[in-house]
């Protein structure tokens, strides 16, 4: 994976898009390396189980070699601002790739697969059945295929999440922080999908800051700055620099 902001095709990608799935397609096609064809590029990271596509935002991210702000929010007790260094050099590891297996409140031995990113897409359409989504990933019950139009008993649902947590926790992370207030141990939920995307972010504004920069300069178009190697636009950048100190 490289970098996020370098080229012209990241200046496409609405990163405030409430289609978070579309989104995080998105900026890994256009930074997976190896596939030229950008469609092609999607078709195969939708494919990607939601950990593989975490993972490939970490690279993405990690690959900027900038350094991570910390994570601001306020503890839950006294309101006072918490900053959480997140370490992301930590979280980057190959996802499992195994099945899901657990058993149900009832004793049913239930196997699932590992959620992919065309699944998060048809959950973006259909959030508010968790029934629904679950049974998509059910693969079998005590060895057997469920019939057509079987559907996820709603006692299930608990050691189904609690067996793909413990398979992929960076999903759903929670974070511990003592207050520097009162000292109160808050327990956060972690969106490191979402933060990963604010990273992006910045840096998509770093290249609409250097466009600007260098059509203000130049009179180039968007298109031919972005074009442009990184280590090129940084040379006249700085070029800019020094003409305005002198």
């Amino acid at each position: 994976m490289r970098a996020f902001g370098l080229a012209g095709g990241d200046l496409d990608i609405r990163l405030d898009d409430a289609d978070r799935p579309a989104v995080v397609t998105s900026v890994l096609a256009v930074c997976l390396d190896g596939i030229a064809d950008r469609e092609a590029a999607a078709r195969a990271v939708w494919a990607w189980t939601l950990a593989e596509r975490l993972q490939g935002l970490i690279a993405v991210v990690l690959a900027g070699g900038a350094t991570n702000p910390p994570w601001q929010t306020r503890c839950a007790h006294c309101k006072v601002a918490i900053e959480i260094d997140v370490p992301l050099e930590a979280f980057a590891a190959p996802p499992r790739q195994h099945a899901i297996t657990c058993r149900s409140l009832d004793g049913h031995l239930v196997t699932a697969r590992l959620p992919r990113g065309d699944d998060a897409r048809a959950w973006h359409a259909n959030a508010s059945d968790a029934c629904a989504i679950a049974t998509m990933l059910v693969e079998d019950v005590d060895g057997e295929t469920p019939a057509p139009g079987w559907r996820l008993p709603p006692d299930w649902l608990g050691p189904l999440a609690d067996a793909l947590a413990e398979v992929d926790p960076l999903t759903v992370l929670q974070l511990q922080a003592l207050c520097p207030g009162c000292g109160h141990a808050n327990v956060i939920d972690f969106d490191l999908e979402g933060w990963l995307l604010g990273l992006c972010s910045v840096e998509q504004q770093h290249l609409i800051d250097d466009v600007h920069r260098l059509a203000g300069a130049y009179h180039w178009s968007e298109a031919a700055i972005a074009a442009l190697p990184p280590w090129r636009r940084r040379a006249y950048l700085a070029r800019i620099d020094r003409e305005t100190v002198a």
